[in-house]
């Protein structure tokens, strides 16, 4: 219960201000969302890993970028995730850079692995 109270609140807000997207950031970094806690021991790490990819937002904002820009980084993204962490995604959007919240395309990890025609097993 303490792990799903510390990870249901995790927002993690990829953000890029440049045209050609390569500068994305992760505000504030992923090891300040309690990361650490995953590591506390190997049993832990086994029952608790997936909990930030099942409760957390993944929100991702780019500035003035294209379609194939932004779904390039996206895709980047979801091929570093094992299978097991995409199918426990339950949110990811994009967005433009001024609108929070709003995104302009969202879905769960499985939906994005079909929109972004990932191989993903």
């Amino acid at each position: 219960m303490i792990y799903s109270y510390v990870f249901d609140s995790g927002y993690y807000d990829f953000y890029s201000s440049r045209r050609d997207v390569k500068g994305l950031v992760c505000l504030p970094s992923l090891a300040e969302h309690n990361m650490g806690l995953l590591l506390a021991s190997r049993q832990l790490h086994a029952e608790t890993a997936d909990l930030p990819y099942k409760l957390g937002q993944f929100m991702f904002r780019f500035a003035n970028a294209t379609r194939k820009q932004w779904a390039a980084r996206v895709s980047i993204f979801m091929e570093r995730r094992t299978a097991r962490q995409v199918k426990a995604m339950g949110y990811l959007a994009v967005s433009p850079c001024d609108v929070v919240l709003k995104g302009f395309t969202k879905g769960t990890g499985l939906n994005w692995v079909k929109r972004l025609k990932l191989n993903k097993k």
